[in-house]
Protein backbone atom coordinates (compact mmCIF):
# COMPACT_ATOMS: atom_id res chain seq x y z
CA UNK A 1 0.00 0.00 0.00
CA UNK A 2 1.20 3.40 -0.30
CA UNK A 3 3.25 4.81 2.65
CA UNK A 4 2.63 8.47 4.48
CA UNK A 5 5.85 8.95 6.52
CA UNK A 6 5.96 11.51 9.39
CA UNK A 7 9.57 12.05 10.83
CA UNK A 8 8.86 13.28 14.10
CA UNK A 9 11.20 15.02 16.23
CA UNK A 10 9.79 16.99 19.48
CA UNK A 11 6.60 17.56 21.11
CA UNK A 12 5.24 20.51 19.19
CA UNK A 13 4.54 18.13 16.41
CA UNK A 14 1.18 16.73 18.43
CA UNK A 15 -0.68 19.16 15.97
CA UNK A 16 0.78 18.18 12.39
CA UNK A 17 0.01 14.25 14.05
CA UNK A 18 -3.55 14.98 14.92
CA UNK A 19 -4.30 16.37 11.43
CA UNK A 20 -2.61 13.78 9.88
CA UNK A 21 -4.63 11.01 11.60
CA UNK A 22 -7.93 13.63 10.80
CA UNK A 23 -6.59 12.83 7.17
CA UNK A 24 -6.22 8.93 7.52
CA UNK A 25 -9.46 8.69 8.55
CA UNK A 26 -10.82 10.73 5.57
CA UNK A 27 -8.77 8.64 3.32
CA UNK A 28 -10.08 5.48 4.80
CA UNK A 29 -13.57 6.25 4.66
CA UNK A 30 -13.18 7.24 1.21
CA UNK A 31 -11.68 3.77 0.03
CA UNK A 32 -8.53 5.05 -0.01
CA UNK A 33 -6.06 2.54 2.07
CA UNK A 34 -2.73 4.08 3.36
CA UNK A 35 -0.28 2.80 5.48
CA UNK A 36 0.51 5.77 7.98
CA UNK A 37 4.15 5.78 9.95
CA UNK A 38 5.01 8.12 12.25
CA UNK A 39 8.82 7.70 12.93
CA UNK A 40 9.56 8.93 16.66
CA UNK A 41 13.21 9.80 16.45
CA UNK A 42 13.33 12.43 18.90
CA UNK A 43 16.90 12.15 21.04
CA UNK A 44 17.35 11.42 25.23
CA UNK A 45 15.31 9.81 27.81
CA UNK A 46 11.79 11.65 26.27
CA UNK A 47 11.45 9.35 23.58
CA UNK A 48 9.36 6.70 25.13
CA UNK A 49 7.32 9.81 26.44
CA UNK A 50 6.60 11.18 22.93
CA UNK A 51 5.73 8.13 21.71
CA UNK A 52 2.57 6.87 24.47
CA UNK A 53 1.44 10.87 24.06
CA UNK A 54 1.33 9.76 19.88
CA UNK A 55 -0.31 6.38 20.85
CA UNK A 56 -2.90 8.40 23.30
CA UNK A 57 -3.54 10.52 20.52
CA UNK A 58 -4.31 8.03 18.00
CA UNK A 59 -6.39 5.67 20.89
CA UNK A 60 -8.65 8.90 21.89
CA UNK A 61 -10.11 9.47 18.13
CA UNK A 62 -11.32 7.75 15.23
CA UNK A 63 -8.45 5.37 14.07
CA UNK A 64 -7.83 4.57 17.82
CA UNK A 65 -8.38 0.41 16.46
CA UNK A 66 -6.07 1.24 13.12
CA UNK A 67 -2.69 0.92 14.87
CA UNK A 68 -0.25 -2.05 13.68
CA UNK A 69 -2.95 -2.97 11.01
CA UNK A 70 -2.88 -3.10 7.33
CA UNK A 71 -3.53 0.33 5.52
CA UNK A 72 -3.49 1.65 9.20
CA UNK A 73 -1.29 4.03 11.64
CA UNK A 74 2.37 2.77 12.82
CA UNK A 75 4.33 4.25 15.45
CA UNK A 76 8.02 3.34 15.81
CA UNK A 77 11.10 4.13 17.56
CA UNK A 78 13.50 5.84 15.43
CA UNK A 79 16.25 4.42 17.13
CA UNK A 80 14.99 0.44 16.71
CA UNK A 81 15.72 1.14 13.52
CA UNK A 82 19.05 0.75 10.87
CA UNK A 83 20.06 3.01 8.93
CA UNK A 84 19.25 0.72 6.28
CA UNK A 85 15.75 -0.08 6.99
CA UNK A 86 15.33 3.88 7.32
CA UNK A 87 16.37 4.67 4.18
CA UNK A 88 14.41 1.97 2.77
CA UNK A 89 11.61 3.29 4.49
CA UNK A 90 12.07 6.79 3.24
CA UNK A 91 12.84 5.42 -0.68
CA UNK A 92 9.20 3.79 -0.59
CA UNK A 93 7.48 6.10 0.90
CA UNK A 94 5.21 8.11 -1.30
CA UNK A 95 4.80 10.94 0.86
CA UNK A 96 7.12 12.09 3.05
CA UNK A 97 6.59 14.85 5.69
CA UNK A 98 9.00 16.07 8.31
CA UNK A 99 8.02 18.44 11.42
CA UNK A 100 11.34 20.42 10.80
CA UNK A 101 10.35 21.49 7.66
CA UNK A 102 7.21 23.42 9.17
CA UNK A 103 3.71 23.27 9.32
CA UNK A 104 1.50 20.73 6.81
CA UNK A 105 0.69 23.72 4.15
CA UNK A 106 4.23 24.69 4.09
CA UNK A 107 5.25 21.13 2.76
CA UNK A 108 2.29 20.20 0.38
CA UNK A 109 2.97 23.48 -1.57
CA UNK A 110 7.20 23.87 -1.53
CA UNK A 111 8.68 23.51 -4.43
CA UNK A 112 11.39 21.11 -5.43
CA UNK A 113 14.55 22.57 -4.98
CA UNK A 114 16.45 20.48 -7.12
CA UNK A 115 15.47 19.53 -11.10
CA UNK A 116 16.48 16.46 -12.73
CA UNK A 117 16.94 16.86 -16.15
CA UNK A 118 15.10 13.93 -18.19
CA UNK A 119 16.74 11.96 -20.78
CA UNK A 120 16.39 12.68 -23.85
CA UNK A 121 16.25 10.10 -26.28
CA UNK A 122 16.18 10.50 -30.34
CA UNK A 123 13.20 9.82 -31.73
CA UNK A 124 13.02 9.72 -35.69
CA UNK A 125 10.12 10.05 -37.95
CA UNK A 126 9.44 7.24 -40.29
CA UNK A 127 9.98 8.05 -43.86
CA UNK A 128 9.22 6.35 -46.94
CA UNK A 129 12.70 4.75 -47.31
CA UNK A 130 12.38 2.83 -44.05
CA UNK A 131 8.66 2.60 -43.28
CA UNK A 132 8.69 -0.68 -45.87
CA UNK A 133 4.44 -0.63 -46.07
CA UNK A 134 3.18 -3.34 -47.86
CA UNK A 135 -0.79 -3.75 -48.07
CA UNK A 136 -2.11 -6.60 -46.55
CA UNK A 137 -5.48 -8.07 -46.75
CA UNK A 138 -6.81 -10.54 -44.22
CA UNK A 139 -7.93 -13.98 -44.66
CA UNK A 140 -12.10 -14.11 -43.98
CA UNK A 141 -12.44 -17.54 -45.59
CA UNK A 142 -12.79 -19.44 -42.33
CA UNK A 143 -15.11 -16.92 -40.73
CA UNK A 144 -18.69 -17.96 -39.65
CA UNK A 145 -21.08 -16.03 -41.26
CA UNK A 146 -18.96 -13.44 -42.36
CA UNK A 147 -21.35 -10.65 -43.14
CA UNK A 148 -18.46 -8.46 -45.01
CA UNK A 149 -17.40 -6.40 -42.24
CA UNK A 150 -17.00 -9.58 -39.61
CA UNK A 151 -17.83 -12.89 -38.87
CA UNK A 152 -17.38 -15.50 -36.32
CA UNK A 153 -13.94 -17.91 -35.49
CA UNK A 154 -14.12 -21.48 -36.82
CA UNK A 155 -14.07 -22.19 -32.75
CA UNK A 156 -16.70 -19.68 -32.35
CA UNK A 157 -15.06 -17.74 -29.25
CA UNK A 158 -14.04 -14.61 -31.26
CA UNK A 159 -15.78 -12.24 -33.66
CA UNK A 160 -13.44 -10.24 -36.20
CA UNK A 161 -14.21 -6.78 -37.69
CA UNK A 162 -12.13 -6.26 -40.54
CA UNK A 163 -12.70 -2.71 -41.69
CA UNK A 164 -10.60 -0.37 -43.75
CA UNK A 165 -8.79 2.78 -43.86
CA UNK A 166 -11.74 5.14 -42.97
CA UNK A 167 -14.74 2.54 -42.88
CA UNK A 168 -16.79 1.87 -39.45
CA UNK A 169 -19.35 -0.16 -38.35
CA UNK A 170 -22.96 0.07 -39.02
CA UNK A 171 -23.22 1.23 -35.36
CA UNK A 172 -20.57 1.80 -32.68
CA UNK A 173 -18.59 -0.41 -31.31
CA UNK A 174 -16.54 -1.37 -28.26
CA UNK A 175 -14.59 -4.35 -27.10
CA UNK A 176 -14.37 -4.27 -22.95
CA UNK A 177 -11.61 -6.44 -21.45
CA UNK A 178 -11.76 -6.38 -17.71
CA UNK A 179 -10.97 -8.21 -14.36
CA UNK A 180 -11.67 -7.13 -10.74
CA UNK A 181 -9.00 -4.85 -10.49
CA UNK A 182 -7.66 -3.43 -14.10
CA UNK A 183 -9.96 -2.80 -17.57
CA UNK A 184 -9.80 -1.05 -20.48
CA UNK A 185 -12.08 -0.19 -23.57
CA UNK A 186 -11.55 0.30 -27.08
CA UNK A 187 -14.17 1.10 -29.53
CA UNK A 188 -13.88 0.15 -33.48
CA UNK A 189 -12.41 3.86 -33.96
CA UNK A 190 -9.57 3.31 -32.03
CA UNK A 191 -10.79 5.15 -28.70
CA UNK A 192 -9.35 3.49 -25.71
CA UNK A 193 -9.55 4.45 -22.04
CA UNK A 194 -8.31 2.64 -19.38
CA UNK A 195 -8.96 2.23 -15.30
CA UNK A 196 -7.83 1.23 -12.26
CA UNK A 197 -10.21 -1.25 -9.80
CA UNK A 198 -12.92 1.17 -10.80
CA UNK A 199 -13.70 2.93 -13.83
CA UNK A 200 -15.42 6.04 -12.53
CA UNK A 201 -13.01 6.75 -9.53
CA UNK A 202 -9.80 5.36 -10.15
CA UNK A 203 -9.57 5.96 -14.28
CA UNK A 204 -5.63 5.96 -15.37
CA UNK A 205 -6.79 7.66 -18.94
CA UNK A 206 -8.45 10.30 -19.72
CA UNK A 207 -12.05 9.15 -21.17
CA UNK A 208 -14.01 11.90 -23.73
CA UNK A 209 -17.26 10.43 -23.99
CA UNK A 210 -17.43 12.77 -27.31
CA UNK A 211 -20.08 10.69 -29.52
CA UNK A 212 -18.53 12.55 -32.86
CA UNK A 213 -15.18 12.88 -32.76
CA UNK A 214 -14.27 9.89 -30.76
CA UNK A 215 -11.14 11.16 -29.72
CA UNK A 216 -8.63 9.03 -27.17
CA UNK A 217 -6.88 9.78 -24.39
CA UNK A 218 -3.87 6.73 -25.03
CA UNK A 219 -1.26 6.62 -28.02
CA UNK A 220 0.64 3.70 -28.93
CA UNK A 221 3.98 4.11 -30.65
CA UNK A 222 5.72 1.45 -31.87
CA UNK A 223 9.63 2.02 -32.57
CA UNK A 224 12.69 -0.25 -34.31
CA UNK A 225 15.72 -0.15 -31.87
CA UNK A 226 17.94 -0.18 -34.64
CA UNK A 227 17.05 2.68 -36.91
CA UNK A 228 15.06 4.45 -34.13
CA UNK A 229 12.02 4.93 -36.52
CA UNK A 230 8.14 5.32 -35.01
Amino acid sequence: MPIVLLTVTSDESMTLIATLVQMHHYWRLKGLKVDMVILNTRQGGYQQELHHRIINLITACAEGNQIDKSGGIFVRNGEQLSAEDRLLLMSVAHILLDDRAGDLSTQLTQKLSGTVAPQTTRIARATGDSAHYHPWHPDTHNLQFFNGLGGFSEDGREYHIVLNEGDTTPAPWSNVLANALFGSVVSEAGQAYTWYENAHEYGLTPWENDPISDRSGESFYLRDEESSAV
